[in-house]
């Protein structure tokens, strides 16, 4: 993914490269993307100034392409996450500010398979910075929607994460707030549960940040919570998160640590969140890790060093 363009590379379970198909030499940076049958839909920034949405078969003939636009002057869009409802589309993001004084919104909006927007609703809050993150679509076609709200007072800074659960068309059915939290991802679990992941802060000497795996239930209570510290770790991002089989859960993270990348994979009980196994990639070397997928048996991890 370089500054002004980006590439789209089919690669087989051995690793070898079927295609590499390149994207716009013209300032478009792509996030993220989902793929379902022979539709792969693409997400990311123009310019930093506009977000767009692809949809690619996956030899990367464009079929169409949208750009979402600012819901209001003085903001640029930022598309976080997506997942498919049905035939529809859901992203979700913040409205970044670009004029001094605005807030940052969360914001969600659905396209169809043509990528016409249907609706988009955003989520603010006069008094604090509100960002949404990832978004996972439930059985039912209703949404659950992971980010989280910071603000400043006379008593500090503060931050809590944030899960709402929406209706088909946005409407908040519920939310809840976890003190000092900041989830990044969150998928559908055994029973009608769900897990979520994300960073905290951590109480070891030199360590700035920890992860944290939540089991919530269908009513999003806590059923348990785990929290994992990496000595001397200064960043934490969430890569991939996948039940696997046999009640057993695999976590695949990037860390920072004495300035050198490296990812980590935790392997948990799903039942209890107790730790099975634990895999680092990267130290001492620079190992960073943009991007994996989790099957049943294997993990494919892609980056740079």
């Amino acid at each position: 993914n370089a500054p002004n363009n980006y590439t789209m590379t089919r690669i087989d379970s051995n690793g070898n490269v079927q295609r590499c198909q390149r994207f716009f030499p013209t300032g478009h940076t792509a996030i993220g993307a989902i793929q379902r049958g022979n539709s792969v839909i693409q997400y990311g920034h123009q310019n930093l100034n506009t977000a767009f949405l692809l949809n690619s078969d996956t030899s990367g003939s464009i079929t169409w392409m949208r750009q979402i636009m600012p819901i209001a002057p003085g903001y640029r869009p930022y598309i976080a996450g997506s997942a498919f409802q049905g035939s529809r589309i859901i992203c979700s993001g913040q409205m970044v500010p670009t004029v001094i004084g605005n807030p940052y919104m969360g914001f969600v909006t659905c396209f169809d398979t043509t990528g016409n927007c249907l609706w988009t609703i955003t989520i603010l809050d006069s008094a604090k910075e509100v960002y949404s993150t990832r978004c996972v679509v439930l059985a039912d076609s209703t949404i659950m929607l992971i980010g989280h709200v910071t603000w400043t007072d006379a008593f500090g800074s503060h931050n809590e994460g944030t899960l709402a659960h929406l209706d088909v068309v946005g409407n908040v059915v519920s939310a809840i707030r976890f003190p000092e939290w900041y989830p990044n991802m969150i998928i559908t679990a055994s029973n009608g549960s769900f897990l979520m992941v994300g960073q905290t802060s951590a109480v070891s000497p030199n360590t700035q940040w920890a992860h944290f795996i939540c089991l919530l239930d269908s009513n999003l209570q806590p059923v348990w919570t785990r929290k994992y510290e990496i000595p001397l770790n200064l960043i934490q991002t969430s890569i991939a998160l996948k039940e696997v089989s046999n009640g057993i859960g695999i976590y695949v993270a990037q860390s920072l640590v004495f300035g050198q990348y490296a990812a980590t994979i935790l392997k948990f009980d799903l039942a209890n969140g107790n730790l099975i196994e634990q895999w680092s990639l990267g130290s001492p070397n620079d190992f960073r890790c943009s991007g994996a997928i989790i099957t049943d048996s294997r993990v494919y991890m892609v980056g740079g060093s």
